[in-house]
């Protein structure tokens, strides 16, 4: 008998779960709730367990949400694409000729942080619109550059490195598969052929 209220407890538990959406946050943490809306700047939940019967939360404290029917929904958010290839989730308050300051919405510190430009590849922010402080010449194998880009020539390009004042580099065009220009022209390359 006591085996049969275990698992009949069980089910119940499994039952309330399913069916409810999942906010996985920055935090680490997980929220549960059905999801009523998602806005421009929060995210109105429905919870059984909350005080109020439904709240809003900001987006800049939610990862992504896993809904009820297995999709996975990523709350879009500000991103600083760096020059050594690292990118930071952020929520930016401002931006000038010099630096960028934005909070980190990974870290724990809850401080607003500042980065300079000269180490900013791009931003594309939460609204879609992208600003470009380099050129970025992707290559073939993977890699991204971030670069001022100084001539395409039928062969090669000449470029100097991000952030570098020392001489020009070249590189040959069947390395590259594409250069986006960071006046928004978008440039691709067809591999050469041997000649």
């Amino acid at each position: 008998m006591g085996q049969y209220l275990l698992l009949t407890f069980l089910v119940c538990i499994t039952l309330q779960a399913v069916g409810q959406d999942k906010l996985y946050l920055f935090n680490h943490k997980v929220v549960q709730g059905k999801v009523i809306e998602i806005g421009i700047d929060s995210i109105v939940l429905e919870a059984p367990k909350a005080k109020a019967k439904t709240y809003s939360m900001a987006n800049t404290k939610v990862n992504y949400i896993l809904l009820e029917n297995g999709e996975k929904y990523f709350v879009p958010h500000d991103m600083i694409s760096l020059t050594n290839g690292n990118v930071i989730s952020a929520d930016i308050q401002d931006t000038s000729q010099a630096s960028i300051r934005y909070y980190d919405l990974k870290s724990k510190s809850g401080r607003i942080e500042k980065v300079s430009t000269q180490k900013v590849l791009s931003i594309t922010f939460r609204r879609g619109d992208e600003v470009y402080y380099y050129d970025r010449v992707n290559l073939r194998n993977g890699k991204i550059i971030a670069a001022e880009v100084l001539e395409v020539k039928d062969h090669e390009i000449v470029y100097k490195a991000a952030g570098k004042k020392k001489a020009a580099h070249t590189l040959p065009v069947d390395e590259i598969s594409d250069i986006w220009f960071k006046n928004g022209y978008r440039q691709p390359f067809a591999p050469l052929e041997n000649q």
